[in-house]
């Protein structure tokens, strides 16, 4: 490799560890708030099926915001604002201490959720060109993996400060407004270390045409977004095997269950993100393997099947936070990147919805075999399409 390449490289790997930092000290603000926010609307007076509504109406918004956003940045080539304001958004969980009422935390909720579905397309886009010179398969990894260390360790500090502060919430989410600071300083340097690299993503000869352009995505990026949204319609999320590990097990190793998950997450999402750069597509066979295993285990109502069967969905989210993000910048065009990145993200909200819901009544009729058949048919069927994919990319 000439000197030339290997600073590319160095400055590549560089950049992807400043996003990933940005991410930590992002995750750090929402997942610590997100532990807490429930039980804090509770004390609000709200009622569970408010709380469900709520927090549900937050997760659409997020993912539903994705897909004009991600046209938006693409006509306007608007990456790094959206990206700061997205962030910026990220001051309504300390203002979460000075709410005066229900009302006022449900707005300062909705107002993080959608910061995050305006910045993840932009900031996606942008660190799939960063990304350029190592591969994105490991630049998504690297990325996952520093982000699920502040998944982790914002919960933890939230929960120490409840514990040592005789639950104030308020004190807790305030404590959060310097790592809201530390997040938005990270992005300055990732913008000022990476600008010279993102230029070409940015850069316009002529407006675009996005009804022209639309018609350029190529095949297999719809073929690879119908697999994995079967995939993920098939996953078991973590809240539904909590709800199964209730009354078998104490309640504080329902939640070291989630932090294992977490940080099985961000090993699993490192190493294939290495995995995929060698073998592409084909890893994916591994993961619609693994993403069937969370309600293969969940079927009998035993402590240490449900805590592997958590295990497993943390292999799982590792896959979707890495991998799934990193093959788009391998199968669609850089100008269309927000936009196929909108795309994919709203079709994934979607997918979560779906499978959320069928899989919950399934539980409640008290058929968790009929889940499992459910998930591994998903799985099956994801097969099928990113074989597809493989042929269709061959042709």
């Amino acid at each position: 490799m000439s000197t030339n390449n290997k600073s590319k490289v160095r400055t590549a790997y560089y950049g992807i560890i400043l996003f990933g930092v940005v991410s930590l000290f992002g995750d750090i603000v929402y997942e610590g708030a997100r532990s807490a926010v429930p039980e804090y609307m509770k004390i609000m007076g709200a009622s569970a099926a408010l709380v469900g509504l709520i927090i549900g109406f937050g997760e659409f918004l997020a993912y539903a915001i994705r897909l004009p956003a991600g046209s938006f940045i693409d006509i306007f080539g608007l990456y790094w604002l959206t990206t700061f304001i997205g962030y910026a958004l990220l001051f309504s969980i300390p203002l979460l201490a000075i709410a005066p009422s229900l009302v006022w935390v449900t707005l300062f909720v909705f107002m993080e959720r959608f910061g995050k579905g305006v910045r993840n397309p932009s900031r996606d886009a942008l660190l799939s060109v960063v990304s350029k010179d190592v591969g994105s398969g490991k630049a998504f990894g690297i990325h996952e993996f520093l982000d699920q260390i502040g998944a982790v360790t914002g919960p933890t500090i939230v929960a120490a400060i409840l514990f040592f502060t005789n639950n104030s919430f308020r004190i807790a989410f305030a404590s959060l407004l310097p790592f809201v600071v530390l997040c938005l300083l990270a992005l300055f340097f990732a913008y000022t270390f990476t600008r010279e690299r993102t230029k070409v993503i940015e850069s316009r000869k002529e407006k675009i045409n996005m009804r022209e352009e639309f018609s350029k995505i190529p095949k297999h990026f719809w073929l690879y977004s119908i697999s994995t949204f079967l995939s993920t319609v098939g996953f078991v999320h973590f809240a539904l095997l909590s709800y199964r590990l209730q009354g078998l097990v104490p309640d504080w190793l329902v939640a070291f269950s989630f932090s294992l998950a977490m940080a099985i997450d961000a090993i699993f999402a490192l190493f294939l993100g290495f995995l995929y750069d060698k073998y592409k597509l084909k890893v994916f066979y591994f993961i619609f393997i693994a993403n069937s295993l969370p309600a293969i285990l969940a079927v009998l109502p035993n402590p240490i099947l449900l805590i592997l069967a958590v295990a497993s969905f943390g292999i799982g989210m590792g896959a979707q936070e890495s991998i799934y993000r990193s093959v788009i910048a391998d199968l669609t065009p850089i100008h269309l990147r927000g936009t196929a990145y909108g795309i994919f993200n709203a079709l994934y909200g979607l997918a979560w919805t779906v499978g959320g819901t069928v899989v919950g009544l399934l539980y409640d009729f008290n058929h968790p075999e009929v889940v499992a058949f459910f998930s591994i048919l998903m799985e099956l069927a994801a097969f099928y399409f990113t074989f597809k994919v493989e042929k269709s990319l061959h042709q």
